[in-house]
Formats: C-alpha cells, structure tokens, sequence
C-alpha cells in the first residue's frame, strides 16, 4: 500500500488570509479572529518581515501551531497541534524547504509517521503506524518515490504485503496475505501493473485459482479450486473477459455448468446442474442476456418455475411451482412488468389470491381466500393502494371488518364484527 505524507503545515504556507483583524505595536504583530480570540502573535523586522518564533491559534485559544522565521523565510523547527492540544506534526525547514527528520502523530499521541524530507520530498526510510502502535508498512523513498522493498503490516502485526517498487511502480515479485498469517496472492508486476502468473489462495494453504495478466488484463487459461482441492472452474480469459467454453464443478466433483461465453457474455444454451447432479436450470442465451424458453427446478427434480425471456426480460405466461408439484402463482409479464390477471395458490391448491396487475402494481378488484376456500378479503387497488369500500371475512365465511381506503389509508366509519357475525364496534377514521 502506497503512503504519501500530508503536509499539516501547509495552512501556514503565506500567513496573510488572516480571519478577523491584525494589531502591530512596535515589531510585535498579533491577529484576531472575528470572535476577539488571538488568532496568531509573532515578531516582525523594520521591513516588516516574520522574524523568530510564530504561534497561531484555534478559534476556541488552544494552540495550532509554532513556526520560525528568519527575514520571513520559514527557518528551524516548526510544530502542530491537534486542537484537543496534542502534537500532530514536527518538521524542520531550512530556508523556507521542508528538510530533515520529520514525524507525526495520531491524536492518541502514538507516533503515525516517521521519515526525512530533502528538498520536499520523502527521502530514505519512511516507517507509518496504527494507533495502536503497531507497524503499518515501511521502505524507502528516492525522491519522494517509492523505491526497493516495501512491507505492509495488519494492525495485529502479522504481515499484510511485501513487494519491490521502483520509480513508484510495483515491479516484480509481490507476496500478500491472510491476516492470520498464510499466504493469500502471489502476483508479478511489471511498471506498476500486474503482468505474469497470478496465484490464489484459500486460507487452508490449498490453490485457489491459477492465471495469467498481461498489463492489468486476465489473459489465456483460468483455472480455480475449491477449497477442498478439487477442481471448480476452468476456461479462458481474453482481455480480462471470460470466452470460449468454460466448466465448472461442485466441490463433490459434480458438473455444475458446461457452456460457452463470448467476450464475457453468456451465449446458446445454458444448463447448470445440482451437486446431485439433477438439472437446476435450463435457459437460452443471446449477447449474455436470457433470451426464449426458461425452466428451473428443485433439487429433487420437480419443477420451480417455467416461463419465458425475450432480450432478458420476462414475456408471456409465467407458472411457478411449490415442491409438491402444485401450482403456486401465475400470470402475464409484459417486457419484464408483471400485467394483467396474476394467481397465487396454497400448497393444497386452493387460490390464495386473485387479481390483476398494472405495471407491477395491483389495479382493480383483488379477492384473497383462506386455506379452507372461504372469502378473505376484496377490495379496490389503484397503483398498489388500497381504495374504496373493503371487507374482510371471518374463516367461518362471517363479516370480519368493513370500511373505506382513500390512497391506501382508513377512512371515515370502520365496522367490526364478532365471529357470529353481530356488530362489535364502530371506530370512525379521519
């Protein structure tokens, strides 16, 4: 992981935006915030240049800053602060250039950043921490540029990654892994991009995956395992897309799929099969977009859902299974939208509910049903919402509940009924 340091002091780079005011009396010159609070104090020479040390402020009077100056040049040590009042940064400049050691802080004081500047730019070795103290990555800059072998850490301490840079760019040989330690990637770099073999691994030490890149770019022969060792996919790449034909297997050695992809994208027919080697899906491609006849089943062999595709989208008579066999809805899709007269079932078969549907949302009269084949409930739905006079039955086929919906709302008088079918109460709805 690449880390460039930020420079805090940069909000000091000219010290002329002042916020409130500035008072000079003799060569001392103090700055105000609108709100009266010193903003900054320091001294000046007879040309009116900064001259020796230079504090700046918060707003609420915590300190922000110390910076030297010789003939307004920014000269020695400076330091900032956090606003809690801890140190954030402490550098060095020499005739107004950053130069020398250099470190940061977090707010929980552990040291963040620790390197060396020359002329601006990170020089040597340059270490970077977590607040908790641990090494986050480490190596060395040549003119602010990553450069030689450079690792990264996890928080717990174990190793995140290690690698070469040169002039900024990965190159070579990288090794990354789990955070509990085995070894997850394998990856060769050439100027920065990945190029060469690629090695994958599951936490278990086993393979994972084996391929080729070409500047960023999968290319040429794929090959995947699951974490048992067995085989999961295999195929070819072509500028990072999958193409050609291509397997994959169920970690009990099952074909799951056999097919073919163009450019990434599924084409003809598609089969894809259970670890117990019944079908679960039968289906057409065209330009990797589901196009004709469409059937998926369950496991034990029975049919789930039947129906058609047109360019990915839904179209036609739609049927939808429970495992028993019986049928568990139906209805029309238009374009991908569900439409018209659509049925759901009860495992038993019996019409669950019943009503038609307009651009995915219900319309028009809509009855529900009990298990038993009694009248649950009917009603008017416009656009999804409930509308007009409802009632609602009892499963001994009595009066439950009646009243009106305005937008799917209660409105004006409700009736309830008891299971005998006598009047219970009366609550009126605004």
């Amino acid at each position: 992981m690449k880390k460039t340091i930020i420079i805090s002091i940069a909000y000091l780079s000219l010290l002329v935006f002042y916020s409130g005011c500035e008072i000079t009396v003799k060569d001392e010159v103090k700055g105000y915030y609108k709100n009266g609070q010193l903003e900054y104090v320091g001294k000046q020479t007879e040309e009116k240049k900064q001259t020796g040390e230079w504090k700046f402020y918060y707003e609420n009077g915590k300190l922000k800053a110390t910076v030297n100056f010789i003939d307004g040049v920014k000269s020695g040590e400076y330091k900032t602060y956090y606003e809690s009042g801890g140190v954030e940064e402490i550098g060095t400049y020499t005739n107004g250039t950053i130069r020398g050691e250099h470190k940061k802080f977090h707010k929980n004081g552990q040291l963040y950043v620790n390197g060396k500047f020359e002329n601006e730019k990170q020089v040597g070795k340059w270490e970077y921490y977590y607040e908790n103290g641990q090494l986050d990555n480490a190596g060395v800059y040549i003119n602010g540029l990553h450069s030689g072998v450079w690792e990264n850490y996890f928080d717990n301490g174990k190793l995140q990654s290690a690698g070469n840079y040169e002039n900024d760019n990965r190159n070579g040989e990288w090794k990354f892994y789990y955070e509990n330690g085995p070894l997850k990637i394998i990856e060769n770099y050439s100027n920065g991009k990945t190029s060469g073999k690629v090695e994958m691994y599951h936490e278990n030490g086993k393979l994972a995956n084996t391929s080729k890149f070409i500047d960023d770019k999968r290319t040429g022969s794929y090959t995947s395992y699951h974490k048992n060792g067995k085989l999961y996919q295999n195929g070819q790449y072509k500028d990072n897309l999958p193409t050609g034909e291509w397997e994959s297997f169920h970690e009990n050695g099952k074909l799951e799929f056999k097919e073919k992809l163009i450019n990434g994208e599924k084409t003809g027919e598609w089969i894809t099969y259970y670890d117990n080697g019944k079908v679960d899906e039968i289906s057409k491609y065209i330009e990797g977009k589901s196009d004709g006849d469409y059937k998926c089943y369950y496991k034990t062999g029975k049919m789930k859902k039947a129906g058609k595709f047109k360019m990915g989208k839904e179209i036609g008579n739609w049927e939808l299974f429970f495992e028993n066999g019986k049928l568990s809805q139906n209805g029309n899709y238009i374009a991908g939208i569900k439409t018209g007269e659509w049925k759901e079932y009860f495992e038993n078969g019996q019409v669950k509910h019943i009503g038609s549907l307009d651009n995915d949302s219900k319309n028009g009269l809509w009855k529900g049903y009990y298990i038993n084949g009694k009248l649950a409930y009917e009603g008017t739905f416009t656009n999804g919402k409930e509308i007009g006079e409802w009632k609602y039955y009892r499963k001994n086929g009595n009066l439950g509940r009646t009243g009106k919906y305005d937008n799917g709302e209660e409105i004006g008088e409700w009736s309830y009924y008891f299971e005998d079918g006598k009047l219970q109460n009366k609550k009126q709805f605004d």
